[in-house]
């Protein structure tokens, strides 16, 4: 067989594929999930995955079901290891950025401070004369710090406990800031590395862990340094359940003994990331819903 939608003829698959498909209302689709912060076992991806249940029932798709797991960090379900309910409510670096007005401002499964926030110290593991610049802070004692702003911790690492910790060594990777920050038991951190001019990328801490995390730009990091304290308030939750939307969408009838009568296609597509997000993975989401 040769010509359009013929087997292996991709374009002519494609071409089918996309005359049916309703590009307008997957766009409507990828904006509303859009608009949900979806960590793993959150409220946000909790509310993503209610909106997809109840657009699966409209598109005509059967048998939709929103199912709910546990989400202890511990349990599971063959390699995969249940995710850690983690629910950001809202966070401030006082007079530098704040969440949820940039999304990626906080770090995931930065620890909460507690509903009025924490006044803190700050004190720079950086760049310059005075700082650690990535080594060791003990080899650090005794060289001379900076003349204003934000404290160096190479004069006694205790300066790290209970302080936002400002990343601006650039010879010093994030999982080593990270590392020392923790160590010697710095409330939280903040950092440029991951983020650009007017823009912030994304940070990743280990679920459970003691610090707290903040991405910021340049210039916002070199507000922070320049400041000998700043208030810092996390506030989040862990009560979400880790959700899962499940549908079917009944195949052509075949006659008795034809073998493909029996046969199942999984389609699938991850619901879980912070906002936005549109290609990871709200568009795929949000392919399964036209019909």
């Amino acid at each position: 067989m040769t010509g359009p939608g013929a087997a292996g003829d991709v374009g002519g698959t494609a071409g089918l594929a996309h005359a049916r498909f309703d590009v307008g209302a997957a766009e409507r689709d990828v904006t509303e999930l859009c608009r949900f912060d979806r960590y793993q076992a959150s409220d946000g991806i909790m509310a993503a995955a209610a909106y997809v249940a109840e657009r699966a029932e409209r598109a005509g798709l059967s048998d939709v079901r929103l199912l709910e797991f546990p989400a202890d960090g511990g349990r599971h379900w063959w390699t995969f290891r249940a995710p850690s309910s983690w629910t950001p409510v809202h966070a401030e670096l006082a007079g530098v950025a704040a969440y949820p007005d940039r999304p990626f401002a906080l770090a995931a499964y930065s620890a909460p401070t507690g509903p009025d926030g924490v006044e803190a110290p700050v004190v720079r593991l950086g760049a310059g004369p005075g700082t650690t610049r990535g080594v060791p802070l003990e080899s650090t004692r005794g060289a001379p710090g900076p003349a204003r702003g934000a404290g160096t911790a190479h004069d006694d690492p205790e300066r790290l406990r209970g302080a936002i910790a400002v990343h601006d060594d650039p010879d010093l990777p994030l999982p080593a800031a990270l590392d020392l920050a923790a160590r010697y038991g710095a409330l939280g951190l903040a950092t440029d590395r991951v983020s650009g001019p007017g823009r912030t990328g994304r940070i990743e801490l280990r679920a459970g862990g003691p610090l707290l995390a903040f991405s910021l730009t340049p210039g916002q990091l070199a507000d922070l340094a320049g400041r000998d304290r700043v208030r810092v308030t996390v506030r989040t939750h862990g009560a979400a359940p880790m959700p899962v939307v499940t549908a079917l969408l009944p195949g052509e009838p075949r006659e008795p003994g034809d073998p493909a009568a029996e046969e199942e296609v999984l389609l699938s597509a991850h619901l879980c990331h912070p906002r936005p997000s549109a290609n990871d993975n709200a568009s795929g989401v949000a392919a399964l819903l036209v019909r």
